[in-house]
């Protein structure tokens, strides 16, 4: 299976079984799944990734799920 079929295959069982589930437990009974697109390696893109100078790696404050803020570096 590939990574992505494993993921996929992790988030059925996460949904369906595990007591941190989002589902409730009678969703969780009848849950048969999510649906996905059939998996196309194709459309892949493959980046260089460019660190940012240490001189410009400064602290930014970043919003949470929660509306709080958080600094993370640069």
């Amino acid at each position: 299976m590939s990574e992505i079929g494993d993921f996929r295959k992790a988030k059925h069982q996460y949904f369906g079984g595990d007591q941190n589930s989002p589902l409730t437990p009678a969703q969780q009974k009848g849950f048969q799944g999510l649906e996905y697109f059939p998996e196309n390696p194709a459309p892949q893109f493959v980046l260089v990734v460019e660190e940012f100078p240490n001189d410009s790696r400064g602290l930014i404050q970043m919003a949470t799920g929660s509306g709080d803020t958080v600094p993370h570096t640069r």
